[in-house]
C-alpha cells in the first residue's frame, strides 16, 4: 500500500475522531501522520490498515473508551436485532476494536459466534472456510428470512 493511499486512510479517520473529540481538531491528526510519514525509513513497508488503526486508537483514544468500546464488542449479541441491525452495530464496534479481530476468519467466527443459538448452529454446519464476511451476512440474512417465514406460516395455521 503506497503512501499516499494509507494518507487518504488517515483522512477516513477524521470520522473517527470526531467521535472521541467534540471539538473534531483535525489538524492535529494530520500533523500526526506527517510526523509519522517523515519518521519512517525509505524503503519500509508501509502499516496495514489494522496496524495504522492500532496506532490511531493508541495515540487518540483513552485507555478506558477503547475498553468500554471492547466490552461492548465482545458482548454484543444479535438477541433482539435484525441480522442487518447486528452486523451494523458489529462493524461499527470493530472498527474500534481492530486488534480484537485482525483477520477476516476471525471476524468471520466473532460475527457468528454473536447470533442467535438457531441462527449460530445453522451458519456453524455451513461451511465458512474461504467466504468472505459479506457472504456470510448475506447467509445469515437468508436464514434469518427462512425462520422469520417459517414462523408466520405456523402462526397463520393456528386458529
Amino acid at each position: 500500500m503506497s503512501q499516499s493511499l494509507m494518507s487518504l486512510q488517515v483522512i477516513s479517520y477524521h470520522h473517527l475522531w470526531a467521535d472521541y473529540h467534540d471539538s473534531g481538531e483535525p489538524e492535529r491528526l494530520e500533523r500526526w501522520w506527517k510526523a509519522y510519514e517523515r519518521s519512517m525509513p525509505v524503503g519500509v513497508t508501509p502499516l496495514s490498515w489494522s496496524e495504522l488503526s492500532v496506532l490511531f486508537l493508541e495515540k487518540f483514544v483513552a485507555p478506558t473508551r477503547r475498553e468500554e468500546l471492547r466490552r461492548q464488542f465482545e458482548q454484543l449479541r444479535h438477541d433482539g436485532l435484525s441480522v442487518t441491525q447486528y452486523e451494523m452495530r458489529f462493524l461499527g464496534l470493530a472498527h474500534h476494536v481492530v486488534w480484537l479481530v485482525p483477520t477476516d476468519m476471525e471476524m468471520i467466527m466473532r460475527f457468528i459466534d454473536g447470533l442467535t443459538y438457531q441462527l449460530h448452529f445453522a451458519m456453524s454446519r455451513k461451511s465458512v472456510s474461504g467466504v468472505q464476511f459479506d457472504e456470510v451476512v448475506d447467509i445469515s440474512q437468508r436464514f434469518e428470512m427462512v425462520r422469520s417465514q417459517e414462523r408466520e406460516e405456523r402462526e397463520a395455521k393456528m386458529p
